[in-house]
């Protein structure tokens, strides 16, 4: 919905990558404390490669291209352990692709929770789960009635505020964590 109202999709870009970095630093510290040390991205990355991947939809090159582009954008968030995975890199460019068919934008939103809920098997030593979405993710299908009632307009303007929200919600449970853990 984003990239379909925004003036400046590059600044979009930006602002989403930045505020993924921010957001990235408590995220890894709190996973560190959790003895997770492999890197996990959190959902703004998920957010920033979804919306890279839309980007490289609407250049002006060559369709091939452009989707080959999308995909890697979509392989990329997989691999890089992006909140939600190469399925939520999809499912937002399912949402862009088809926002005006309500129909297909659900089928294509049931077929991508349904398949990549159940790749088990992709998961091997050195892959991990690039491809594979967590299996309780497939009740995210619940909030597709709520979404058909989205009338397709631009909502409030709120600049800024949950770009930071998020930050600071993951500063306020690190610290949260680092005081329990000091008891």
């Amino acid at each position: 919905n984003g990239a379909l109202h925004t003036h400046d999709i590059v600044a979009y870009l930006w602002r989403l990558g930045i505020f993924a970095l921010l957001a990235q630093i408590p995220y890894e510290i709190g996973f560190y404390m959790l003895g997770k040390h492999p890197l996990f991205l959190n959902v703004l990355f998920t957010l920033f490669f979804g919306l890279f991947a839309i980007y490289m939809l609407r250049l002006s090159v060559h369709p091939y291209l452009r989707t080959i582009g999308a995909l890697a954008c979509v392989v990329l968030a997989g691999l890089l352990h992006a909140d939600y995975g190469a399925g939520g890199v999809l499912s937002i460019l399912a949402f862009y692709i088809f926002f005006d068919r309500p129909g297909a934008m659900i089928a294509s939103q049931v077929f991508i929770l349904a398949i990549l809920t159940n790749l088990r098997f992709l998961v091997a030593p050195g892959f991990g789960n690039a491809l594979v979405m967590h299996p309780i993710e497939m009740y995210a299908v619940l909030a597709l009635p709520i979404l058909l009632l989205y009338n397709g307009k631009r909502g409030l303007a709120t600049g800024y505020f949950f770009y930071w929200f998020f930050v600071v919600q993951n500063f306020a449970v690190l610290l949260l964590k680092s005081l329990l853990a000091s008891r």
